[in-house]
């Protein structure tokens, strides 16, 4: 699939993206430049290559041609966001301009996700003095999709949540659009011994038996997106109420209500088998809440005590 998209001997490192301890480097020609406008993207981005010992991808990127997908089969669609197409060497993963138009973007993985091709259409380019400029590559939708196969690799996964740090612990708060999870983040953030890390999505990862929960660039209407990560000590799953209280729900009751809010494949059944193991894991290791709130500031004391009380039982 690769061997005839060789990169120049010219690339060099035209941006790195580094989210949940996962780093995307873009590789391409010097004369290309790649602009980010998104401000959820600020700290996860770096302008050139970061020498890390995490886990990470390096991306070649070509603004040359397109690749031909025909003989590519379709295995999913969402609406007309993006569609992942495989062969027998790889998958395609494209955003799409609409239905009857050509992609955007077109990104060539391998069956291991080490070696990836991103190319762009012509829609998308911009030629200035000599210079080429295009949108980052490695962003909103692609890069959350990309991240989703990966996690599930190294004991990881997205799912719909806010997130929050106190005292370097931190608490989820898992919940479809419209459960609270913006109004609960507005309701913590800026609150003494709070650290929100978002509002709508948050990485888990599994290493040596601990669970860590990761902030990452796609904020919800509160706008919260912090490039930080703390381990975790429960998942909360918001009930909106009249009344503030937290209850203890058992394992199958917590997979039952993290499962709708997971990023899962699970029309790809290579992969889909291997989310639910570590869903299955991370319910067996973290405790589960059911979290009654209103608008209302008493959510915060109620959260701090409960914090407080599991700290004084260790």
């Amino acid at each position: 699939m690769h061997s005839t998209h060789n990169p120049s001997n010219k690339s060099s490192c035209l941006m790195s993206l580094e989210i949940a301890d996962v780093n995307f480097s873009v590789w391409g020609d010097p004369s290309i430049i790649i602009q980010e406008i998104n401000p959820a993207y600020k700290s996860f981005i770096f302008d050139d290559f970061k020498s890390t010992d995490k886990k990470g991808m390096k991306i070649h990127l070509d603004v040359t041609a397109t690749p031909d997908i025909s003989e590519y089969r379709k295995i999913f669609k969402s609406g007309y966001a993006w569609t992942i197409y495989k062969n027998n060497e790889g998958y395609c993963l494209t955003l799409d301009a609409s239905e009857n138009e050509s992609p955007f973007w077109y990104l060539m993985i391998d069956y291991n996700f080490n070696e990836t091709f991103v190319f762009c259409s012509e829609k998308v380019i911009t030629r200035k003095g000599g210079k080429i400029v295009i949108p980052n590559p490695i962003t909103y939708p692609l890069d959350q999709v990309l991240l989703m196969y990966i996690l599930s690799f190294i004991n990881g996964m997205i799912i719909h949540a806010a997130g929050v740090v106190i005292n370097k612990t931190s608490l989820l708060f898992p919940g479809k659009s419209g459960a609270g999870k913006s109004t609960i983040s507005n309701l913590l953030m800026g609150k003494e011994n709070f650290e929100c890390l978002s509002d709508d999505r948050i990485i888990l990862r599994e290493n040596d038996g601990i669970f860590k929960a990761f902030g990452t660039p796609w904020p919800g209407d509160a706008g919260i997106a912090a490039n930080k990560g703390a381990p975790i000590s429960g998942l909360f799953f918001l009930n909106k109420n009249r009344t503030t209280s937290i209850k203890k729900i058992n394992p199958a009751e917590a997979i039952e209500r993290l499962l709708p809010v997971a990023s899962i494949p699970w029309y790809h059944r290579e992969v889909f088998p291997i989310v639910l193991q570590f869903v299955d894991k991370l319910i067996s290791n973290i405790p589960a809440y059911e979290l009654s709130f209103n608008k209302g500031s008493e959510v915060v004391n109620v959260l701090e005590e409960f914090v407080s009380k599991q700290k004084n039982r260790i």
